[in-house]
């Protein structure tokens, strides 16, 4: 429920209560189609002509990837080594790395080659780099390195958290007790009052964007994408 208008969101931690902006949480709303625009062909493609689009695209979506990881494999030898991907969406694609100087393991996110070619996209990506960057806490995701591949393209490097995500946990495990729901508020919020000391605002906390880390059991926040830069003067 939302607090009446003018008053903030609270979360409390321990016996401290840190206010959360509405403009970091997630909203979605989905709409029905209302069918076809007028004018449109009734005529549908056939199965099969569907089914060939589908395999041609999955390819071509194939072959980026591949050359996509071997581009991070050439640029970033021998500082990083790229182990095996993590998982690919629609604007990223994240790697698990190590780091050869430190013998650490490292998240090594770059942006997805279907999107490269957006200046926009690129900047934000960049900018959530250096966001997360700027933030030094225990609940927050670090970033190392902000950097571009030799084609342009740009990077993260990141901590590496060894877990799931709460989306994940909550799809396995169901609803959690309140205790554990009282952690997960407590920590989050405290790692949102700390981007706000620096005037960012996440504007994308949803389960999936909450890492649990399975050696420390703590709750870190990540993917700040959609970040907003607060004026501070």
């Amino acid at each position: 429920m939302l607090p009446p208008a003018g008053m903030p969101n609270l979360k409390a931690t321990g016996t401290t209560l840190i206010p959360v902006r509405a403009a970091d949480l997630t909203w979605r709303s989905s709409m029905k189609s209302a069918g076809p625009s007028p004018g449109a062909s009734e005529e549908q493609p056939s199965d099969a002509d569907g089914a060939a689009k589908k395999r041609t695209s999955h390819s071509a979506d194939e072959e980026a990837v591949e050359s996509l990881e071997a581009l991070l494999r050439q640029d970033l030898a021998p500082t990083y080594e790229i182990l095996r991907p993590l998982g690919h969406g629609p604007l990223a694609s994240v790697y698990l790395a190590r780091e050869s100087a430190l013998k650490r393991l490292v998240a090594i996110k770059v942006l997805a080659p279907d999107v490269a070619h957006d200046r926009t996209k690129r900047l934000r990506f960049e900018r959530e780099g250096q966001a997360i960057a700027s933030i030094s806490h225990p609940n927050v995701v670090s970033v190392y390195r902000v950097d571009r591949l030799s084609n342009g393209m740009p990077y993260l490097v990141m901590q590496y958290v060894k877990g799931r995500n709460l989306e994940e946990r909550l799809q396995a495990e169901g609803p959690l007790g309140q205790d554990e729901v009282r952690r997960i508020v407590g920590q989050v919020a405290s790692a949102l009052a700390a981007a706000h000391r620096k005037g960012i605002v996440h504007r994308d906390v949803q389960p999936a964007n909450i890492l649990f880390e399975e050696e420390t059991e703590r709750f870190l926040l990540t993917d700040f994408g959609l970040v907003a830069i607060l004026d501070s003067g």
